[in-house]
Order: structure tokens, then C-alpha cells, then sequence
């Protein structure tokens, strides 16, 4: 037997935990991304320059915020950080857009069948994850030993899936993938993501050195080919972090405007 808490109150008769406290905390935030995915523009791109690891967007009384997680599986962040979405949305867009404006499409579309079959393998990991994370009475079958042995593969298995599926999307970019202004303001939010994701490594925010630092010099757009990692979440996230500094900072001419915005971390 285990024992659980929450605050004060312990459970000492407890089963032992399901999950790791690590696993529980990755699939926590893939989660959160996935719920996301259907508000935000950039959502899966905006990383903390502290930790290196994917920010999540929260509203509160109407102001929508990217904003660190603070405590991951593997490290707590030193320096958290947050932004606005809107604001973001404001300088990211136009420089995406104006590095690929000359780039003319076909209908505008850009799910190859790559794309499409990488999708179907990580929605099947996603699921077979979940079977056997939830499946209690087999993991009382087979023993503590083999059924983490058991999540611990499929954990695996689904980030290696995830990794083909990023690596589809960016191989999907060819010449025919239009960013032009037109054909832009006629996708839907999908089909935007889907181009965002391929001409876009990420966006990094970089926690404000004082009240009024302009957003603009806090943000790095990083394209694709510029950051060197192994495809992993957490090589990603070590590779964001470990960059150096100031390479990729934002320029404000990247973008058709500049917000004068001078929200702090």
C-alpha cells in the first residue's frame, strides 16, 4: 500500500500511485496543449527562454496570456515567464507572413498524406497510452513492475510518434505552400496552424528585465533548420534553453507593426 495527500489530510491506506509523478506531469501538459489547440494561433510554438519547454495560454477576466508552467518533470523553471496572446499574435503573424509572402499555393492547403498517416500514429499512441494507463485491473494481472515497464513504453513510443508527425508537417513545406496575405485571411484556424508549425521552430519569450520592456525585445522567432535538437521533448526544451544568447531576437522591422507593449513577466 501507498499513502496520499492533499495539503494536510494522508490517506496512509492508499494503493500505490498509477503513474509516476514524471509521466503524470507529461502527459498533464500534452494534455493542456491539446485543449488549447482549438483557440490559439501559435499554440505548441511559444516556449519560455527559462526552461525551454512549451507555454500554456490561460484567460483571466478576459485577458488571454501565454504563461509558463513553472514545475516540470524535470527541472523547476528559474526564470517563468508570460505574454500576451493578442500582442504575440500582432508581431509573430506579420513576420511569419512577410517571410513567405512571395510563396504562391494551390488551394491552400497543406495535409500531405505523410502528414495525414503521422496524425492516425499518434492519435493510436494517444489512445493505447491511455488504455493502459487507465486499465487498473490489468496492472493488478501483471505486477507493478511490468505494467510501468509496460507505460513506460508506450510513453515512449508516443513521443517518438509525435516526433514523426512534427518532422511530416515540416517536410510538407515545398514551394507550392502559399503564406501569401489573400490566401491566408481564407484558411481556417487549422490550416493556419498547419503552416505556422511548418515555418516555425518555435517563439521564445524571454522573461522582462523590468515594468516596461517592450514585448518586442523579448521575443526570438526561431525557423526552422536554426535550433539543433534531437526531436524529444525534452531535447527540444534543452536546446531552447541552452541557445545562445540574443541569436534570433526579434527584429520590429520582421513585422508590418510594432506594439508599443510594455506588460513584464
Amino acid at each position: 500500500m501507498g499513502e496520499a495527500r492533499k495539503g494536510e489530510t494522508v490517506n496512509e491506506a492508499a494503493h500505490e500511485a498509477i503513474v509516476n509523478r514524471s509521466d503524470w506531469k507529461a502527459v498533464q501538459t500534452e494534455s493542456r496543449v491539446v485543449r488549447e489547440r482549438s483557440k490559439h494561433h501559435l499554440v505548441g510554438l511559444v516556449r519560455c527562454a527559462g526552461c525551454g519547454f512549451v507555454m500554456g495560454a490561460s484567460a483571466l477576466r478576459g485577458h488571454k496570456r501565454w504563461n509558463c508552467n513553472r514545475h516540470h518533470a524535470e527541472l523547476r523553471c528559474p526564470s517563468p515567464t508570460t505574454a500576451p496572446v493578442d500582442n504575440l499574435d500582432a508581431l509573430v503573424l506579420p513576420a511569419f507572413l512577410s517571410r513567405y509572402a512571395d510563396v504562391s499555393v494551390e488551394g491552400g492547403a497543406m495535409v500531405t498524406d505523410a502528414v495525414q498517416m503521422a496524425q492516425a500514429a499518434a492519435d493510436a499512441a494517444l489512445e493505447e497510452f491511455k488504455r493502459w494507463r487507465d486499465d487498473t485491473e490489468m496492472r493488478s494481472t501483471i505486477g507493478d513492475a511490468d505494467y510501468r515497464a509496460g507505460l513506460t513504453a508506450r510513453k515512449h513510443g508516443m513521443d517518438a510518434v509525435n516526433k514523426a508527425l512534427r518532422d511530416a508537417i515540416r517536410g510538407s513545406q515545398t514551394d507550392d505552400i502559399a503564406v501569401s496575405p489573400d490566401i491566408w485571411e481564407s484558411l481556417d484556424l487549422a490550416e493556419r496552424r498547419e503552416l505556422l508549425a511548418a515555418g516555425i521552430e518555435c517563439v521564445v519569450i524571454h522573461r522582462a528585465t523590468g515594468t516596461h520592456q517592450p514585448l518586442t525585445e523579448r521575443i526570438e522567432i526561431i525557423w526552422p533548420g536554426e535550433l539543433d535538437h534531437d526531436g524529444s521533448r525534452v531535447g527540444i526544451a534543452a536546446a531552447v534553453r541552452n541557445r545562445p544568447a540574443g541569436t534570433g531576437v526579434f527584429a520590429p522591422e520582421d513585422a508590418s507593426e510594432s506594439l508599443p507593449d510594455t506588460l513584464a513577466a
